[in-house]
C-alpha cells in the first residue's frame, strides 16, 4: 500500500497574488519530484510512472486586517490571529502548515508555540538555503517593517550569515516598490528600476553577496539575473521544504 502523503495547509492571502505563484509552485515542485511507481496503485503513464498531486488546503485571510496589527505592533493580536487560521486548516484536515508571509514571521516563534500542528517557516528556509549555497552577507529587501525588524537577522546569524539592512530612505522607497501595485501582482518598470539600482549600490557599497527578496510579491518582479548579486528567493525555498514535508513526513 502506498504511504499516505500528508496535507499541507497554506496561510494564504498576504497577498493574493503571491498566495496562487505558492500554490502553483508547490504542485508543479511535488510532481517534479515525485514519480509514483506502478506499485503505489497510481495508473501508470509511460515509462511505468505516475504522477499524482498533493492534497492542499489554503486559509485566505485579508492582508488588510493583518497590516493593520503590524502598524499597531500588536503582536499579541498577530498571533491570534493567524492562530485562528492554522486552527482552521488542522480542523480542515491538515497535517502540517505555512504561512505565506514574511512579515508574519515576526510572531512565527509564538505561533508555532501553541499550534496544534507543525509549521514550516520561511525564514528558517530562506536561512537554510543562503547557508547551503555559502552565502555570508546579504541584503534584506521587503516591507518597511520586515527590513526593520530583527527576525531574519537572529536566524541568519545562527547559521554564519550577516544582514544588512537597507537604510530608512532604502526602507521607504522598497517599501513603495511593493505597494500598491505590486501587492496586486503589477510590475512598474521605473520602481523595478529604482529596486535594481539600490540593491546594486549596496552591491558595490556595502559588500554584500545575495539580495533576499524578503515579501512573497517580489519574486514575482525580480529573477535570476536582475541584480548584481545572487537572489536569495524565500518563497522559493518554503515552496521546497513543503514539499519536502510533503513527500518525506516525520
Amino acid at each position: 500500500m502506498a504511504r499516505r502523503v500528508p496535507v499541507a495547509g497554506i496561510i494564504g492571502g498576504l497577498g493574493p497574488e503571491s498566495t496562487v505563484d505558492y500554490y502553483t509552485s508547490i504542485l508543479r515542485r511535488f510532481r517534479e519530484r515525485d514519480r509514483a511507481p506502478r506499485s503505489a496503485g497510481y495508473a501508470p503513464r509511460s515509462g511505468g510512472y505516475a504522477e499524482r498531486n498533493p492534497e492542499l488546503l489554503i486559509a485566505s485571510v485579508d492582508i488588510h486586517a493583518m497590516l493593520a496589527l503590524v502598524e499597531a505592533r500588536d503582536f499579541g493580536a498577530m498571533e491570534n490571529f493567524l492562530l485562528d487560521a492554522v486552527g482552521r486548516l488542522a480542523r480542515g484536515g491538515a497535517d502540517f502548515a505555512a504561512i505565506a508571509c514574511n512579515t508574519a514571521h515576526v510572531v512565527f516563534d509564538g505561533v508555532a508555540a501553541k499550534s496544534p500542528i507543525p509549521l514550516v517557516s520561511i525564514v528558517d528556509s530562506a536561512c537554510g538555503l543562503m547557508r547551503s549555497a555559502g552565502r555570508r552577507r546579504a541584503l534584506l529587501t521587503g516591507t518597511a517593517f520586515t527590513m526593520g525588524e530583527g527576525f531574519y537577522a537572529e536566524r541568519a546569524q545562527a547559521m554564519g550569515i550577516e544582514i544588512v539592512a537597507p537604510e530608512k530612505a532604502d526602507r521607504e522607497a522598497i517599501q513603495d516598490v511593493i505597494f500598491p501595485e505590486l501587492e496586486e501582482g503589477i510590475v512598474v518598470p521605473e520602481k523595478k528600476a529604482r529596486f535594481v539600482e539600490i540593491a546594486n549600490r549596496y552591491a558595490r557599497e556595502a559588500g554584500i553577496d545575495s539580495v533576499i527578496l524578503g515579501c512573497t510579491e517580489l519574486p514575482l518582479m525580480i529573477g535570476d539575473g536582475d541584480l548584481a548579486v545572487a537572489t536569495v528567493n524565500p518563497s522559493a525555498a518554503h515552496v521546497e521544504a513543503i514539499v519536502g514535508a510533503l513527500l518525506n513526513p516525520r
